[in-house]
């Protein structure tokens, strides 16, 4: 994310908003990825 170097407030306000948005999305794929596949293969063991 290239625009997060920049010196304006604006602009490192929305590249932080952005980070915490990516981390959720990645936090939830994981959490789906777990529950849809990691989980039933724990169970059939």
């Amino acid at each position: 994310m290239h625009f997060c170097k920049d010196k304006n407030k604006k602009l490192n306000r929305e590249c932080f908003l952005v980070a915490i948005l990516v981390l959720i999305v990645i936090f939830l794929l994981g959490f789906v990825i777990y529950k849809l596949v990691i989980q039933p293969m724990l169970a059939g063991f």
